[in-house]
C-alpha cells in the first residue's frame, strides 16, 4: 500500500452549489511509511534531522544570546506537528516535538529578552519535496500540480514577519496553509 493515492471527494448532493469540491489525500511517501512497513533506518535519519539537529543548533547558539539577553529563535515545524495523518507516524512525531521543544523554550528563557517562534507550513513546493519522494522529481511535481501550493518565499515571508515586530512582540504559533489546504490530509485539487 506504500506510495498510494487515497482519494475522498464529500457527496456534493447535500451541500450547496458553493461548496469546494474537497479531496483527502494521504500520500505515503518515501520516509512517511506506515508503521508496520517502516524501514527503521528512515526513522533515524528523519529523528536525526528534525530533533536531534534542533536540539544541538540550538544548545551551540542559545548560550551567547543569554549573555547578550536578546535574539531571536525561529524553529519550523509542521501541520503534520498538529494534525495526524496515515504513514506520518516518526515524522509527525518530530514535528509535535519542534513544537513541543520551541514551547517549552519560551519557559526556559522566561525573564531573557529572546523570542521564540515556531512556524508551522502546510503544503510547500521546495527542493526538500523531491527527497520527500526518495529523489523523484516527477513524484513530487506530480503532487504539487494539481493545487497551488505554498513556496519557499511564502515561509520566507513569515519568519520575516516574526522577526520584524517590535522587541516586546513575541509571535509564538503560525500556521500557514496554501489557500487549496484545509487541514494536514485535505487539499482541493483543481
Amino acid at each position: 500500500m506504500a506510495n498510494t493515492v487515497v482519494g475522498w471527494k464529500p457527496d456534493n448532493s447535500r451541500h450547496s452549489q458553493d461548496t469546494s469540491d474537497w479531496k483527502l489525500k494521504t500520500y505515503l511517501k518515501e520516509h512517511f511509511d506506515l508503521m508496520q512497513e517502516a524501514d527503521i533506518n528512515k526513522w533515524d535519519i528523519t529523528i536525526n534531522t528534525n530533533i536531534k539537529g534542533l536540539l544541538y543548533v540550538t544548545h551551540t547558539i542559545l548560550p551567547y544570546m543569554v549573555v547578550k539577553n536578546k535574539g531571536h529563535i525561529v524553529n519550523i515545524s509542521s501541520i503534520a506537528g498538529i494534525g495526524h495523518y496515515a504513514g506520518g507516524n516518526v515524522y509527525s512525531a518530530t514535528k509535535h516535538a519542534v513544537r513541543a521543544i520551541s514551547k517549552s523554550l519560551r519557559l526556559d528563557l522566561a525573564g531573557y529578552h529572546i523570542r521564540v517562534s515556531d512556524i508551522a507550513p502546510g503544503a510547500v513546493n521546495t527542493e526538500f519535496s523531491t527527497v520527500r519522494w526518495g529523489g523523484d522529481k516527477q513524484k513530487a511535481d506530480a503532487f504539487y500540480s494539481t493545487f497551488e501550493p505554498l513556496l519557499a518565499e511564502d515561509i520566507a515571508d513569515t519568519i520575516l514577519f516574526c522577526v520584524t515586530r517590535k522587541p516586546h512582540v513575541n509571535v509564538e504559533s503560525l500556521v500557514v496553509y496554501p489557500t487549496d489546504q484545509a487541514n494536514v490530509g485535505m487539499i482541493n485539487s483543481r
